[in-house]
């Protein structure tokens, strides 16, 4: 133990030495027969110009080393859709964002918020939104984002429900303003929610028919396994009465 404290009441000297001849930072200048302890910061920076290169160390470079080059700058991302976001032309295709609200009223201003921050919101020519839930009480108005024009259209009455549905599109004015936009009784039809929900219903019947044949075909192979088991259970039996 009192070896410890030794060490480290000559360690606290030496520091306290050192700090009180050097502690402005100063140091002494190369012609000083004595070895400098500290460097300053303008002495260091002084040295920057006085560095002469070596000739004879770019000639023990081999060659192939130094035709070495690497394919591209480290740091950069990868992937496709930033390889698309470099490249100067734009394509032909437009970009859309389609996506299930499940009420627009309360998502507005998070919709704003992405299209001034968010890239993809930013350079989105169509932004598709279903199920909005909206009603002939919200008015256009406040279903307004900046930079987009607002068309929509909800569920009537006529279609025999009351509530959900609607669809809302915000179409960029940069990217397109001769649009046309056709008559709510010519798009809107009773029939065609009902004919949706059959066909999802039908394919959903379907789904649950291949799951059953695969049960059955499962529980026939399981009562194969089990006959084959007990034949040779009887064949093995016999022999040790034989024997």
């Amino acid at each position: 133990m009192w070896k410890i404290v030794s060490v480290f009441l000559v360690i606290l000297i030496i520091t306290s030495i050192v700090w009180a001849e050097y502690a402005d930072g100063t140091a002494r200048p190369p012609g000083d027969k004595q070895v400098p302890r500290a460097y300053g910061r303008d002495w260091l920076l002084s040295l920057r110009n006085r560095a002469t290169p070596t000739p004879g160390l770019l000639e023990e470079v081999p060659d192939h080393l130094r035709a070495r080059k690497r394919p591209r700058k480290r740091g950069r991302r990868g992937g496709i859709q930033q390889r698309l976001r470099r490249r100067h032309g734009k394509l032909p295709l437009p970009s859309i964002i389609f996506s299930n609200a499940r009420s627009l009223r309360n998502k507005l201003d998070e919709l704003r918020l992405n299209t001034r921050i968010c890239h993809d919101y930013q350079e989105s020519c169509l932004m598709i939104y279903t199920e909005t839930w909206l009603q002939a009480d919200f008015p256009d108005q406040l279903a307004q984002v900046q930079g987009f024009t607002n068309v929509r259209l909800d569920r009537e009455g006529s279609s025999g429900k009351k509530r959900g549905g609607g669809v809302c599109v915000f179409i960029k004015d940069s990217w397109c303003t001769n649009y046309v936009v056709k008559d709510k009784a010519t798009l809107c039809d009773s029939a065609f929610p009902f004919s949706l929900s059959s066909v999802w219903w039908k394919k959903k019947k379907k789904k649950k028919k291949k799951k059953k044949k695969k049960k059955k075909k499962k529980k026939k192979k399981k009562q194969k396994k089990k006959k084959k088991k007990k034949k040779k259970k009887k064949k093995k039996k016999k022999k040790k009465k034989k024997s």
